[in-house]
């Protein structure tokens, strides 16, 4: 009938307004109000609606909204420990950053690179990889994002990092966190350059 602060749509069809929907569609959790704020954080939206079953129809209901402010927090920023000259996965135990809204998707934007290697992006389903600026959090959770040392040291150990900006839509980013690379001859790797000979 009438709606403040926002619109119905379906889940996974989040720009397309419904002004129609079923008990069972609610019971299978398939419909979302979509705040379009107009209403700020704290203040009410309203939705103005009846039931009818096709015959008989209610009088009009008003069903209250309040808007939550949706926010980002660090879980986990560890250090990395790469074997020189090689590539090494970032994994979601040692980067992982959460938000209050768990459908949100979560953006990791690099705005300092890593000074001796680089992030790449690896598609295995497609055989595809780049160095990229920009990865998801699911990236993180299906194992696409590496950390690569490219340049050659002298000493025995050293370290890189990079630094990027946390964003989800409509919370307030996360900006400069850094991640930190430690490269060392004792960081595991030497056995892929080895024989695996059984003794």
């Amino acid at each position: 009938q009438h709606l403040i602060g926002g619109y119905f749509a379906f889940k996974n069809f989040f720009n397309r307004k419904i002004h129609n929907f079923t008990q069972e569609d609610i019971n299978r959790e398939l419909i979302y109000f979509i705040n379009d704020y107009t209403i700020q954080i704290g203040q009410m939206g309203q939705v103005v609606f009846y039931a009818t079953d096709g015959i008989h129809n209610t009088s009009e209901q008003i069903l209250y909204v309040t808007s939550n402010p949706v926010t980002l927090e660090v879980l986990r920023n560890e250090f990395l420990h790469v074997f020189p000259l090689t590539r090494k996965q970032i994994l979601s135990d040692q980067l992982f950053y959460k938000c209050s809204d768990a459908d949100r998707e979560i953006k990791y934007q690099i705005t300092v690179s890593p000074q001796i290697g680089k992030i790449i992006r690896e598609d295995t389903s497609q055989g595809i990889t780049s160095e990229v600026q920009e990865f998801t959090h699911d990236d993180l959770e299906n194992g696409r994002i590496f950390y690569e040392h490219t340049s050659p040291m002298v000493e025995l150990r050293t370290n890189d990092s990079f630094f990027f900006d946390v964003k989800a839509l409509f919370a307030p980013s996360l900006i400069d966190q850094a991640f930190n690379i430690e490269i060392s001859v004792s960081s595991g790797g030497l056995l892929k350059f080895l024989p695996n000979i059984r003794i």
